[in-house]
């Protein structure tokens, strides 16, 4: 399936995570489970976050 990319306003985000509220679950879940895991890893990639998820040793930088 090829992808589409649109861009939102947090606001619009939040209307449209309201209206999918109404939707039947079964029916939105996986819908919802996508917007959110897409908004994670661009929230992850603002922070510069390792996409590993891995942190750096205590004495990573010890010495320096």
């Amino acid at each position: 399936m090829k992808n589409i990319t649109l861009e939102f306003t947090p606001e619009q985000l939040s209307l449209i995570n309201a209206a999918l509220g109404e939707v039947p679950y079964k029916m939105a879940a996986p819908l919802i489970q996508n917007i959110n895991e897409q908004i994670q890893r661009l929230f992850d990639a603002s922070r510069g976050d390792d996409p590993t998820g891995q942190t750096v040793p205590k004495d990573a930088f010890a010495g320096d």
